[in-house]
């Protein structure tokens, strides 16, 4: 008989580590079209994406996170959200 063990923590770790991957290409995508278009509003899109993306998962990803880092992912949420809002409207 064959004994299969689910650590959550593993998929958890994948999952945050996938997210950190797309994040990047769509940062990177979005930096391609600042460079391309010299475009002010891209790159305040390009950032908002950078904390919304990878620097959210990667901070996810901290060891032994404590409420700390919650709140850290909420700061990073509402900043990210702010460059993006702004980059849509004023920029």
């Amino acid at each position: 008989m064959v004994q299969f063990t689910f650590d959550i923590g593993v998929v958890e770790v994948l999952i945050q580590l996938l997210g950190v991957l797309v994040g990047s290409v769509v940062v990177y995508q979005a930096v391609r079209g600042y460079r391309r278009n010299d475009s002010r509003a891209m790159l305040f899109l390009a950032l908002g994406l950078l904390i919304l993306g990878p620097i959210y998962f990667g901070v996810a990803l901290v060891p032994g996170r404590s409420a700390l880092a919650g709140l850290v992912n909420q700061l990073l949420d509402i900043v990210g959200l702010g460059l993006i809002l702004y980059s849509l409207t004023r920029a």
